[in-house]
């Protein structure tokens, strides 16, 4: 068992006698997608939410009620970061849709007295190393953290909760961040390659692709070797179409 001893250090958050931590704001809302529950990186028990420690947290102005709140509602965010799993109590639960992609959301309600963490202490589990894992490689991971600081934190969620990954050493997973941290105004580009050519941007300006992705932004002939064949072929027409390189795979070289 681990107690989380920073939580309180928020100003709208405060720890009871019993070990919960509740909030001290009149309104909150903290949205999860749905493919966190359907990845198993969230659950729902009853009317409480199991999920991991990681998500923006929207706070909105005092007196603020649910009606009121619409797309020009001002709040302030707060990113809060836990290496497990936290089990919380919202208010209310709402559906919504993401406007950009369509994708359903769920939102989080929390109101003053609601226990955003039922109990600050938590048992090591090494199943989170592998909702760690779900994050990175699905692409889940927000831009909370400096590009320079991911793979560290993934290092430090594996040790927070026992697990050592086999060979995987720190090189080996600063390995992994880099091909899948992209470019988000160009997902055929690595985050490490813009930063390379422009030091001066923001550390937080990247985005993370799925692992199944990055045949497609390689190779046509990787994406096809992938098990995506219709994705590769639209690769292939826009890659004609912009005169977009591509990097040659061992098995095009040996083939051909």
């Amino acid at each position: 068992m681990k107690t989380l001893n920073k939580v309180t250090r928020i100003n709208f958050l405060t720890e009871t006698e019993d070990h919960a931590v509740v909030f001290t704001c009149d309104y909150a809302e903290i949205d999860i997608p749905q493919d966190y529950f359907d990845k198993g990186i969230a659950e729902m028990i009853g009317k409480d939410i199991n999920m991991f420690g990681l998500f923006e947290i929207k706070v909105y102005d005092a007196g603020v009620e649910e009606d009121d709140i619409d797309e020009h509602t001002k709040f302030k965010s707060y990113f809060f970061k836990h290496k497990g799993m936290i089990n919380c109590s919202p208010s209310i639960i709402k559906e919504k849709r993401d406007p950009a992609t369509g994708e359903k959301i769920l939102t989080l309600v929390f109101k003053n007295g609601d226990k955003f963490i039922k109990n600050t202490t938590v048992a090591v589990n090494s199943e989170v190393a592998n909702t760690m894992l779900d994050l990175m490689t699905l692409g889940y991971l927000p831009p909370v953290f400096p590009y320079e600081d991911v793979a560290q934190y993934w290092s430090d969620v594996n040790s927070f909760n026992g697990v050592k990954i086999g060979s995987m050493s720190q090189a080996s997973i600063e390995l992994i961040v880099s091909e899948l941290a992209r470019d988000p105004k160009n997902l055929s580009r690595t985050f490490r390659a813009k930063l390379r050519d422009n030091p001066n941007i923001s550390r937080n300006s990247w985005k993370l692709i799925n692992v199944r992705e990055i045949p497609k932004y390689s190779s046509v002939f990787a994406s096809i070797g992938a098990g995506d064949p219709k994705s590769s072929i639209i690769s292939q027409i826009a890659r004609q179409r912009d005169c977009a390189s591509q990097k040659d795979s061992p098995v095009e070289d040996a083939i051909l």
